[in-house]
């Protein structure tokens, strides 16, 4: 960031942008948590709605380089001081065609010998071990990478197990059935509906996995008799969780702030925009689309 003169609170917009918007929940045939809960409860595949996630892709994709463009330009306008970041280890550097490898790998798993998201990951993680590890040796200690990779997991594991149990308490309490029950007199379009129900529950609990999860689980069976095919509450589901999940008491930002010595004031305003409102905007479009037939519902 020092190097392209980028000011170092910006770091976490670009760090969403690649991680937290059309990568977690548009791109078909992804192992992404969010493609992956959908299959679970209607039976469709991780490339259900590809025509969907792909144009919302694009739209996502288009309207983040605009802003990232608007805040930089705007920066150097303000001949911002750039903050550095923490020095860290030095990188072994891979070239990039052999670093595709193993997501290459994954996605061939999973979406061509159709085989379960945990047995593709797994792939992916061999190819890894033995591309980087053992024929390359780019891994200087292999023991010491596992270790810290198990560690890193589990962390990883428990943080997801407690919001998904935390979004379950949510969804226990009166208030909050209450609040699902108000969304079905909700007048417009089903589809709609669909994005205001799964947003609710990911901004109730923090948790754009978690969201969907409960989202599902409590009102699949009224939207599918609303009409939606289980390919567009797949897709529509998933991408409307990538919304109110940003809002900015949500632990995973928050612990991103501290990681990298940042507060609210100097990073969440434009990581809002690009993974919250941007989202629900490319999402609302996406739902025009198929309102208008523009785009079809497979």
């Amino acid at each position: 960031f020092e190097e392209l003169d980028i000011p170092w609170r910006h770091y976490l917009t670009f760090h969403g942008i690649g991680s937290a918007t059309f990568t977690m929940t548009m791109l078909p045939g992804t192992a992404a948590l969010q493609n992956i809960i959908p299959t679970q409860y209607l039976g469709t595949t991780p490339m259900a709605g590809a025509a969907i996630g792909l144009t919302g892709a694009a739209i996502q994709i288009l309207l983040c380089v605009l802003w990232a463009a608007f805040i930089l330009k705007r920066a150097r306008a303000r001949d911002e001081d750039e903050k550095k970041a923490a020095a860290g280890e030095s990188q072994v550097g891979i070239p990039l065609l052999l670093a595709l490898i193993p997501p290459v790998v994954l996605l061939l798993v999973l979406n061509v010998c159709k085989l379960h998201a945990v047995i593709a990951l797994s792939c992916g993680i061999l190819v890894c071990l033995i591309l980087f590890g053992l024929i390359l040796r780019r891994l200087d200690n292999l023991k010491a990478t596992l270790a810290a990779g198990a560690v890193n997991s589990i962390s990883t594991i428990g943080t997801t197990c407690a919001v998904v149990g935390f979004g379950g308490v949510v969804a226990a309490v009166s208030g909050y059935q209450l609040i699902l029950g108000s969304l079905t007199s909700i007048p417009g379009p089903a589809i709609f509906k669909l994005i205001i129900a799964v947003n609710v529950a990911a901004g109730l609990t923090g948790s754009s996995s978690g969201g969907l999860s409960i989202a599902l689980e409590n009102m699949q069976d009224y939207f599918l008799g609303l009409g939606l095919s289980p390919n567009v509450i797949h897709r529509i589901g998933a991408m409307s969780s990538g919304g109110l999940d940003s809002m900015p008491h949500v632990s995973g930002f928050v612990n991103n702030l501290q990681v990298c010595r940042l507060n609210h004031r100097q990073s969440y305003p434009s990581y809002a925009m690009v993974c919250l409102v941007i989202p629900i905007v490319t999402t609302c479009a996406c739902a025009v689309l198929l309102q208008l037939g523009i785009l079809p519902a497979v």
